[in-house]
């Protein structure tokens, strides 16, 4: 099959090596049958480029749902790279281009990636952008007028300016219990989603078992005080029961309690409705990628990437031997 004059992926029925690039992997998708035209630009509406996800149109997610098997993809006359398509959760250590599909507010999403990372937010400075994200197809796709930086458009800027955001987020220790006071201020009110937990930190290695609080909480007013609480009984028990040795162990460095409080705007039908296609797949891309999205990072144009959510963390030093000792 002659490759089509614009962006395009194809399904092949030759096989790309099972895990790595090398002379193999680049045999594949530079000489590999291309059997089946599954994706070209008429059946694109959005690449979006930060989360390298191309979003499908109507018609085309329709046709295009499940996983894709082996891919190779071209530009014009240009073969740019192949591989496979994977779940997600696959445990296969496959270090070559991958595809993950997705079914996000009615369309099928690929998500592109240079090699198996379980689908996590990618980095644009990592090695295996340069063949899967090439300045080529960033330019191919602006003059289709295709691509997208997300976090631009004015409605959701104004929800981004708005959310309620934790405020004087403070630990302490008391009697009895690891305690955690803050504000929750902005001018949207409304149902929120609060995450509370906590977790032993020492130098580079820590654990969090919980306690965790999970809350959906409706704000009233535009700013609010909250406490956490997580009883020393509580922690004895759960830490007692799984972590004794690695405490113990440690007990001779600086450990502190780290308590850690997320929250996340339930939008309302009209709060959705009012942000476009694009920017609504974004927020469900960002709330698969985890705690991760919280990892400040730098987009190509200097901006940093946006979320409603908001996360802050507080430490308090922690007394092992008084925990340990709170439950008899």
């Amino acid at each position: 099959m002659t490759p089509a004059a614009d962006f395009a992926i194809y399904e092949s029925t030759s096989r790309p090596p099972t895990y790595d690039r090398g002379p193999q992997w680049e045999a594949y998708f530079k000489t590999g049958a291309l059997t089946k035209l599954l994706v070209a630009d008429a059946d694109i509406e959005a690449y979006d480029w930060d989360n390298q996800a191309i979003i499908l149109t109507e018609t085309a997610s329709k046709r295009v749902q499940g996983k894709v098997g082996n891919f190779i993809t071209t530009l014009g006359d240009t073969r740019l790279y192949g591989g496979k398509g994977m779940d997600r959760i696959s445990q296969m250590a496959v270090r070559q281009p991958v595809i993950y599909t997705e079914s996000i507010a009615g369309r099928t999403v690929l998500l592109i990636r240079g090699q198996h990372d379980f689908g996590r937010r990618p980095h644009l400075t990592d090695k295996s952008w340069d063949f899967v994200a090439p300045p080529a197809v960033m330019e191919h796709f602006t003059k289709l007028g295709k691509l997208r930086h997300p976090w631009s458009e004015e409605a959701f800027k104004h929800l981004q300016n708005t959310v309620q955001r934790i405020q004087n987020l403070r630990a302490s220790d008391t009697d009895s219990a690891i305690e955690a006071t803050y504000d929750l201020a902005g001018a949207r009110t409304g149902k929120y989603l609060v995450h509370e937990d906590i977790g032993w930190q020492v130098e580079n290695e820590g654990c969090h078992l919980g306690p965790t609080l999970d809350n959906t909480i409706n704000l009233t007013s535009k700013k609010s005080e909250r406490k956490a609480v997580f009883t020393h009984a509580s922690l004895a028990q759960i830490y007692r029961n799984n972590n004794t040795a690695a405490l113990d162990a440690n007990k001779g460095k600086p450990m502190v309690w780290q308590i850690t409080v997320r929250t996340s705007p339930l939008l309302t039908d009209n709060e959705l409705a009012s942000i476009g296609l694009v920017e609504r797949i974004n927020l469900q891309l960002m709330h698969g990628y985890g705690a991760e999205v919280f990892q400040v990072i730098s987009r190509p144009n200097g901006e940093n990437w946006s979320t409603l959510d908001d996360m802050k963390v507080a430490s308090v030093p922690m007394h092992w031997d008084q925990i340990k000792g709170a439950q008899k």
